[in-house]
C-alpha cells in the first residue's frame, strides 16, 4: 500500500509504469493507492500579549494557606484568591464582642449623666423642681 501526497503517488506510478515497459514481455502492474488527509504544521515566531494585567494583593495581612489559582490563569469576579489564616481574626472578632456589654453599659451611664445634668440645670421640663432641690443640696454640700 503507498501511502504519501499525491505528486509522490503520480511518480511512483511513472516509475512503474517505466518499469514494467523496460520488460519485454507484457505484464500489468498494479498499485493500489489511499487518499488521506495530511495536517499542515507551520511555525511563526511571535510573542503572546495578554489582553489585561492585573495585580494581585490580598487585602489584609495574614498568613496565607493556599492559593486558589495559577499564574497566567483566568479569574472571576468574587472567586477566592487566597485562603488566609483566620485565627488573628475570629480572636480580633470575640475580643470585641466581648468589649459590647461593656460598652453598652458606659453608654448607658453617659446617658444618664447627661440626664442628670440637664435636669440640674433647670434645662429639663420635667423635673426642674427635682433638678432645684438637687442644686441647693450641691451649694450646701461645697460649703
Amino acid at each position: 500500500m503507498v501511502t504519501g501526497n499525491p505528486a509522490g503517488i503520480l511518480l511512483l506510478s511513472l516509475a512503474a509504469a517505466a518499469t514494467c515497459a523496460a520488460d519485454s514481455r507484457v505484464t500489468a502492474c498494479v498499485a493500489e493507492a489511499e487518499v488521506r488527509a495530511e495536517q499542515l504544521v507551520r511555525t511563526y515566531p511571535g510573542r503572546v500579549v495578554p489582553v489585561a494585567l492585573a495585580n494581585v494583593r490580598a487585602q489584609v495581612a495574614g498568613e496565607i494557606l493556599e492559593v486558589c489559582f495559577s499564574n497566567g490563569s483566568a479569574v472571576a469576579a468574587g472567586q477566592p484568591l487566597y485562603r488566609i489564616d483566620a485565627v488573628k481574626y475570629e480572636a480580633a472578632v470575640r475580643n470585641a464582642e466581648a468589649k459590647v456589654p461593656l460598652s453598652q453599659f458606659i453608654q448607658t451611664l453617659l446617658r444618664c449623666a447627661h440626664t442628670l445634668c440637664y435636669n440640674i440645670s433647670g434645662k429639663g421640663k420635667l423635673s426642674t423642681h427635682y433638678g432645684k432641690t438637687e442644686e441647693s443640696r450641691w451649694r450646701l454640700a461645697s460649703r
